[in-house]
């Protein structure tokens, strides 16, 4: 089962005092605010020697010449010509002040030149002091903070959003900074509780809101980057990478601060940056953008160091389970087409995904809709109804992801022998074990003799056990017809057929549905109800719908009652409420409202609107290609 579980994020602090380097000492020595403050608790942990922090601390070229002072990390911080010519009011410069007037709410593109650049990563300076806010001065108790540009790492809230065309806007502005410390936090630049960190808590806290709202994006992204900026501290830094990872896949920014973005990204020599860029571009390419903030699935994933993300997807035959690579930009219809093509499947219509989850099937109908926007929109969903009933505080729910046959209008066994050893067998047979069709004695003895063959082949050593295992080849219902010696006798004789002694485990099973087919409901989903014939009177019945209509069949005796064709049903309406109506009638007749009871109605509703849709596609597809 696919269980939400928070992952064991591995601390970014330490209890004990770190050991500058030489360079560092003496710029410390310097300092006598420095040692006249003691590090606080909050900072002592941050510096804890775990394997983690000592392993990025080693000696290794890499990690020396990155902080010794070299000649470029001098250069950056001196008062170099080159800055001074930066900083001077030279004409260019004159011109750079005055803003174009850009997109909407007054943005401005940064002016192309050179500078910007620390290390050679490219950074937000020049387009910061075009369209950020100036930093609100307030005294910090983390030392070097008060001179840090608004556009570098800082570890102190923001007290405004970073962009200047959202101060008009009060919820916006307050929603920046809101998820500006939900960044904080998940960097662990700020202080939180370590179960905040599981499940989703913190990354909907930094990208909801930029969900909904447009103006948001740019500043979820400018936050991120100046985060990424001069931060020194590689857990931090590795963490806003995750996020930066995250972003990238669920949304894109304007065009005024894409070629920043893309600067940035191109220029950073992180491992997650090439792979950022990717996924920006691939969001991009599609005709919309995603609703909601990542699936937990995708924030594992990152934080188990993994960029390519899997999904463990269930068949019925229980055999074919496996995972399958999927992305943030994939559709329902783009994973479905991925699963067709590597079960080898001769068709795609007529499958589909479902969720199961609290006792509950639930279909994702919609192809077209990102795989990850599905799932969190039903998840989200069903834990609100949690939450609401007070019955679990699960930061995650869990749930299973099958693949199945939804739509049967176009099967006919012995076509697709894939299918129908992976799927049709496995999904027709509990429905006849159930007792849900009409079915002979004869058909039955043969029916359990074919299974006894698809399951044990010729193995007829357990043919001295189908007394005790009767109950797994028929229905509970037909074995009080006869004796359970009765029953054995005629099947053993059925098996031992030269017909069936030729057939294969999956001949056996083609078999099977070949006389299943021959039934009025075969492929049905079936539905146990109440017909409501009067207020305080109800009758037990059994609801099936395939590709014929809707039938109505009596419980008992199986007979079917009534069917009603497509073209007859008018409308229905169902939910997780007990009432399920369902309107019937053309123009002899007039309309006429059916009303049931029972808990299925979501479901019912779905499937009439699959079954719908895909009739109503094929009559037009039928009638264009007659035109032509």
């Amino acid at each position: 089962m696919m269980q939400g579980e928070g992952v064991s994020r591995r601390s970014a602090h330490h209890n004990g005092t770190r050991s500058p380097s030489p360079s560092r000492r003496r710029t410390r020595s310097q300092s006598p605010r420095h040692q006249a403050r003691s590090p606080s608790p909050d900072r002592r942990s941050a510096r804890s020697p775990s394997p983690t922090r000592r392993s990025a601390r080693s000696p290794s070229p890499t990690r020396r010449s990155a902080r010794s002072p070299s000649p470029t990390r001098r250069s950056a911080r001196s008062p170099s010509p080159t800055r001074r010519s930066t900083s001077s009011p030279s004409p260019t410069r004159k011109r750079a002040t005055s803003p174009p007037r850009g997109r909407k709410g007054g943005w401005a593109p940064a002016p192309v030149r050179n500078g910007g650049v620390s290390n050679g990563i490219h950074t937000l300076e020049h387009f910061a002091k075009l369209n950020f806010n100036k930093a609100v001065k307030r005294p910090s108790i983390v030392k070097g903070n008060s001179n840090v540009e608004v556009w570098q790492h800082t570890t102190e809230p923001i007290q405004r959003s970073l962009l200047k065309h959202l101060n008009g806007n009060q919820q916006l502005s307050g929603q920046a900074c809101t998820a500006f410390k939900a960044i904080m936090k998940y960097m662990g630049d700020f202080p939180t509780k370590k179960s905040n960190l599981h499940g989703n808590f913190v990354t909907d806290k930094i990208f909801q809101s930029a969900m909904r709202y447009e103006e948001l994006k740019d500043e979820i992204f400018c936050q991120i980057i100046k985060q990424l900026t001069g931060n020194k501290l590689s857990v931090s830094e590795e963490r806003g990478w995750e996020l930066m990872w995250l972003a990238t896949g669920i949304f894109t920014s304007s065009r005024i601060l894409q070629p920043e973005i893309t600067k940035f990204l191109r220029s950073a020599r992180h491992k997650l940056a090439q792979d950022c860029l990717r996924r920006q571009h691939a969001i991009a390419q599609c005709p919309r953008q995603r609703k909601y903030p990542p699936h937990w699935v995708e924030k594992e994933t990152i934080q188990h160091n993994f960029t390519q993300i899997f999904h463990f997807v269930f068949f019925p035959d229980d055999k074919s389970n496996a995972s399958f690579q999927v992305s943030s930009s994939m559709t329902v219809g783009e994973l479905c087409r991925s699963i067709i093509g590597r079960l080898g499947l001769k068709s795609t219509k007529g499958f589909g995904l479902f969720l199961i989850m609290s006792q509950k099937i639930v279909a994702l109908h919609d192809e077209s809709e990102f795989f990850f926007d599905a799932l969190r929109r039903q998840i989200d969903w069903e834990e609100e109804g949690i939450k609401s009933t007070k019955k679990s505080d699960m930061p995650v729910l869990a749930y299973q992801m099958y693949f199945l046959r939804k739509i049967w209008t176009d099967v006919v066994p012995g076509e697709d022998p894939q299918a129908d050893t992976i799927f049709h067998y496995n999904q027709e047979r509990p429905k006849f074990l159930r007792g849900y069709h009409r079915c002979q004695r004869e058909d039955a003895v043969k029916l359990a003799a074919l299974q006894f063959r698809a399951q044990h082949g010729n193995d007829k050593s357990e043919l001295q056990n189908l007394a005790q295992t009767l109950s797994e080849y028929l229905p509970t219902e037909m074995l009080r017809t006869a004796s359970v010696e009765d029953w054995k006798r005629a099947i053993v004789s059925m098996y031992n057929q030269p017909a069936l002694t030729a057939m294969s485990k999956e001949g056996a099973k083609i078999a099977f549905l070949k006389i299943v087919y021959r039934w009025p409901t075969f492929g049905s989903s079936f539905f146990e109800a109440e017909k409501v014939i009067r207020s305080d009177n109800t009758e037990r019945v059994l609801l099936a719908i395939n590709k014929r209509g809707v039938l109505v069949i009596e419980a008992q005796s199986k007979d079917i009652l009534k069917t009603y064709p497509y073209n007859e049903i008018q409308g229905w309406a169902g939910s997780d409420s007990d009432d399920f109506i369902l309107t019937v009638g053309n123009e002899k007749t007039g309309a006429m409202k059916l009303h049931f009871k029972t808990k299925m109605g979501y479901k019912m509703d779905d499937l009439l609107t699959s079954y719908s849709r895909y009739m109503k596609k094929n009559r037009l597809s039928s009638s264009t290609s007659s035109s032509l």
